[in-house]
């Protein structure tokens, strides 16, 4: 059957074509057609072919996560040539016997990549001088062209931030700028007197060409749909390409550009129909009946039912759109099946209908037939399951931090945000009236209460909150901190209602209220169960009159709980640390129900919970303790999900995951416009390509390619989804340089800093040769890395003395210290007087090593704050709070050093340094620093991305896509940082010679703008 494929990466000699689909190498020619040729373990990118046509070249991932490979093309066997394990990527061939890679081993920073040379015989490895890099070509003349930069393209369209790749030419004793418009220049070719490169200055990816003598460029296809991607020279003249799954040929002496249409026999190695064996995880819900006798699950989309303690099951809904499951008070399965903007809603086997527009439903809860749902657009509808109706009945736009239904089904109690997001926002409890459809706030706008949750008895409303200030000082700064301060408290629902938290006996008549037929007949249990009945079909009454004056307070001590419920004679409690805990009205003790809960769910009538813990279910009476002793499979309460059969068809899962991707982009995008991109059109534009696609890894791509139709940053593929990747070994690394010698490898210089150090510190010299690891001989070996894992290795020095190391498990931070420690000495060599801090990104390890410098470095008279490679994260504001700080005072002891106030205070002016790789919250840090005119700004317009985003909806597979959600606006400067960044006030470019020289011009500049700047009035 002749069929096309999704290929890409095509590379020729003479009439063949070599290209990859679905992890397989293909080759192709117009006498043979198409042929498989090898099968990979893993995803491979990047062929390049030599000039004589004997080896293929690529970037994969067969032995570890990212490695240069090559292949001779008589034998077929794939060859590892590079050893670094990661962020290493094949550039192509400089002659027959050379290949060219780039890598990031023993650098910084993970964005910073240098170019190396490969001898294939005798595995040589020589740096090319040109800096950091991260593609080159050379010219006929032998000048080599280079990209430094580059990012976005075909994942963010149209890319004009402070990282467009831009190309460079050295063609004397320097390297030029090639001049080009603010857009991205990529993967140079050179052929003849021309470069041809990969650009999206005129908004969709194509083919330009730069000419060397008139210094002129020039667009050279004209594709409208899809990307240009994966140039290849190609038989001297010509350029090989892919374009949205299809192969072509561009012809550079007669400006032809032809479709190959490569077509041939279609394998469908991932395509095929397969069973899950590990149902856990990918479960998306649990919960339980009413008689505690059946669970029921959804599973990769689909619905089920399990009888608990035996092996059977009911397939439910199998449409693989099933991402929630309940029981309603009938014992009757009530499935939530996605379905774009809307929600269909199954009752049982039959019966369904539709909710339009309801968008996505995250939390729930039931009571009768009355649905509660808060959904990813924080709207509360309430779905009427008898009359197969959705209403929405509040819709504010602040977040929902819990919810409850009475058991009457005429009240909804919810905490929803007063004043801010995110942490520390200030939330109260309100109650909604079903009947009247009013409501209520029923806690002051002053604390932080969440988790609301009705009595089942109708008396009281329970909720945790965040009252207890109290603080306690940092030990190692001055500063305070609030301590845990979350605890249970009640809100009374009728005038004169009891403290519950407060010992009192109340004297209830216990007497059968059944009949008097039934008076000597009926058991205790079903004078009980009737006594439930008469409780949940009772109207609950409600006086709002003063309901704020009824709000009392447990005895328990303050802690860090999440979740709270309430049962007929107890609360249950969920900590952040996991632990389900419950404790009776008017005790301060807490009985543990269990540990390492990841969540929990109660039946409708709350007589029942299910427990998720450590991806096992477990099912008990309601607020009991589970026996952690009892490990057997029905006294200990474990459920097994692993008889339930769920099988996957990958073709119907990739389409809805392409759609589902889709909707959730269209949903959540932080403008409603979507920058005026036609959102229908693309999802038609890219469900075509899917018909091509063979496997999970190309769905990706596809996904990249979608999502990059926004045009804006944070658009992702965070979570591959259901890629089948081999197990690699994880290798240590010794922070070391050596030099290989016949006995193994020599020491030539150990790597120390005050932070870090290589693990050879103190047990080894420079010198020494290592001819052993682990008993393993050395001597034929191409590197130590691979040989030593993350545990004790067993180190043989000189054959006869052995020494015991834990080795790194990355280079990059010893590399990072390094740098740290010589932009330190580079400034103390010209002056003593000014401080240095560098603040790698803004989350917790960001300000970790901002801080662990800054305690002591402010103190002096000039400070240089450095954000370049900054990867951005959240946290800025808390830096920003130390720098803004405006030093007014000093505290003089009689005897000891004065101390500024306020504390922690930069004692003179300020200089901020940042570049290209400044993004995210780094931008923003670099913008709000300008408008706070804390100091001048040196170096390189940033990154430009600052849509923010929060990832939260995993895909059926396992797979999670960003959305951009989050704009950014500025007091003063609107929304102009996203694709474009922040200008520094003195532009400062680093050459590719100075990063040769190790010569930092943008220190330099800082460094004189400081001593300018110090003087001897300094406060």
């Amino acid at each position: 059957m002749s069929l096309s494929q999704y290929y890409r990466y095509p590379v020729g000699y003479k009439d063949k074509i070599y290209m990859i689909s679905h992890e397989t190498l293909w080759w192709w020619s117009k006498s043979h057609g198409l042929n498989r040729w090898i099968m990979l373990k893993h995803h491979a990118s990047n062929l390049s072919i030599s000039p004589d046509g004997k080896y293929l070249a690529f970037t994969g991932a067969e032995q570890s996560d990212s490695d240069v490979y090559i292949i001779n093309l008589e034998t077929h066997e794939p060859i590892r040539k590079t050893f670094y394990n990661r962020s290493t990527y094949l550039v192509g061939w400089y002659d027959n016997d050379h290949l060219v890679y780039s890598t990031n081993y023993e650098l910084p920073f993970k964005k910073q990549f240098q170019l190396f040379k490969l001898n294939i015989h005798n595995n040589q490895h020589t740096k090319i001088p040109c800096g950091y890099a991260n593609w080159i070509s050379w010219t006929d003349k032998n000048e080599p062209v280079i990209q430094r930069y580059g990012y976005g393209y075909n994942n963010w369209r149209e890319y004009k931030g402070g990282t467009v790749g831009d190309l460079w030419i050295k063609q004397s004793h320097n390297f030029e700028k090639i001049e080009f418009a603010n857009s991205n220049a990529l993967k140079p070719v050179c052929i003849n007197d021309k470069v041809y490169f990969l650009s999206d200055l005129n908004g969709i990816g194509n083919i330009f060409e730069y000419d060397l003598k008139t210094k002129t460029w020039n667009q050279k296809t004209y594709h409208e749909d899809f990307y240009v991607k994966d140039i290849a020279k190609y038989n001297n003249d010509e350029l090989l390409y892919s374009k949205g799954g299809e192969i072509y040929c561009f012809n550079t002496k007669n400006n032809t550009d032809t479709n190959l249409n490569i077509a041939g026999p279609c394998y469908n190695f991932e395509q095929s129909n397969f069973t899950l064996d590990d149902n856990y995880s990918f479960m998306t819900s649990f919960s339980i009946n009413n008689e505690g006798s059946e669970v029921g699950v959804c599973i990769r989309g689909k619905s089920y039912v399990s009888k608990l303690w035996n092996k059977g099951y009911e397939i439910k809904n199998d449409k693989i759109r099933s991402r929630i499951n309940l029981w309603n008070h009938k014992n009757e399965i009530v499935s939530i099946i996605d379905d774009l903007s809307d929600s269909i809603i199954k009752i049982g086997d039959i019966d369904q209908f539709t909710i339009k527009n309801i968008g996505r439903i995250d939390q729930y809860r039931i009571s009768n037939d009355t649905l509660v749902t808060i959904n990813n657009r924080n709207e509360m509808w309430i779905i009427d399951l008898d009359k197969k109706v959705g209403e929405k009945i509040i819709d504010t736009g602040n977040t929902f931090s819990g919810f409850d239904i009475s058991s009457d089904a005429k009240w909804v109690v919810y905490s929803r945000s007063i004043y801010t997001r995110g942490p520390g926002e200030l939330s109260s409890i309100f109650l909604y009236s079903l009947d009247n459809k009013t409501t209520v706030q029923v806690t002051p706008p002053y604390f932080y209460d969440v988790s609301p949750t009705f009595d089942p008895n109708g008396k009281y409303i329970y909720f945790l909150s965040f009252r207890d200030l109290s603080t306690e000082f940092d030990p190692f700064k001055f500063s305070l901190y609030f301590k845990a301060g979350m605890k249970p408290f009640a809100i009374g629902l009728q005038e004169n209602t009891k403290d519950p938290f407060v010992d009192f006996i109340e004297i209830e008549d216990e007497t059968c209220k059944l009949d008097d037929d039934c008076s000597e007949d009926c058991k205790k249990n079903d004078c009980k169960n009737q006594k439930e009945l008469e409780i949940k079909d009772k109207a609950i009454q409600i006086d709002l009159s003063n309901i704020q004056q009824r709000i009392f307070e447990s005895k328990l001590k303050p802690g860090e709980y999440t979740k709270l419920t309430a049962l007929d004679d107890r609360l249950i409690l969920l900590s952040q640390n996991k632990t389900l805990e419950a404790f009776t009205f008017q005790s301060d003790k807490l009985e543990n129900i269990a540990s390492n809960v990841v969540a929990y769910r109660l039946s409708e009538n709350r007589k029942w919970q299910v427990i998720l813990t450590e991806e096992k279910l477990r099912v008990g009476a309601a607020g009991t303790k589970f026996d952690d002793n009892d490990t057997s499979y029905k006294k200990g309460s474990w459920v097994s999900l692993d008889h339930i059969s769920v099988d996957v068809n990958p073709i119907q899962e990739w389409k809805q995951i392409l759609e589902e991707v889709w909707w959730l982009t269209k949903e959540h995008f932080w403008e409603s416009n979507l920058n005026k991109i036609k959102w229908d059109d693309i999802k038609q534009k890219y469900l075509y390509l899917v018909d091509k696609i063979k496997s999970r890894q190309e769905l990706n791509l596809i996904l990249s390619d979608m999502i990059g139709e926004l045009k804006t940053s944070h658009a992702y593929v965070l979570e591959p989804g259901d890629i089948i990747e081999p197990e690699h070994k994880k290798c240590g690394y010794l922070g070391a340089k050596f030099e290989k010698v016949d006995s193994g490898f020599q020491i030539e210089k150990i790597y120390f800093t005050h932070n870090v150090r290589s693990p050879l510190h103190m047990n080894a010299q420079v010198g020494d040769v290592i001819t052993h690891v682990n008993g393993k001989s050395m001597k034929q070996e191409q590197t130590i890395d691979t040989n030593l894992h993350l545990d004790t290795n067993v180190i043989t020095l000189n054959n006869d003395k052995n020494i015991y190391i834990k080795p790194l498990s990355n280079w990059n931070y010893l590399a990072y210290q390094r740098w740290i420690e010589s932009n330190v000495e580079k400034i103390a060599n010209k002056s003593q007087d000014i401080g240095y801090v560098h603040i790698p990104n803004m989350v917790q390890t960001g300000f970790h090593e901002f801080y662990r410098r800054y305690i002591f470095e402010h103190m002096k008279k000039g400070l240089i704050i450095d954000v370049r490679h900054n990867s951005g994260g959240f946290l800025s504001a808390l830096i920003l709070d130390r720098l803004q700080r405006k030093r007014a005072a000093y505290s003089v002891p009689r005897h000891g050093l004065k101390e500024p106030y306020p504390n922690e205070s930069p004692t003179g002016p300020m200089v901020l340094l940042c570049n290209e790789y400044t993004g995210s919250d780094g931008d923003i840090f670099t913008k709000m620093f300008k408008e706070l005119s804390l100091g001048t700004v040196v170096g390189k317009r940033t990154w430009g991305g600052v849509v923010g985003i929060m990832p939260r909806y995993y895909l059926i597979d396992g797979g999670l896509t960003s959305q951009p959600e989050f704009g950014i606006m500025m007091k003063n400067g609107g929304l102009e940082m996203e694709n474009q960044g922040v200008d520094p006030d003195i532009e400062v470019d680093i050459t590719p010679e100075d990063l040769e020289h190790d010569n930092d011009t943008q220190l330099n500049k800082a460094i004189e703008v400081v001593l300018e700047k110090i003087n001897g009035s300094v406060f």
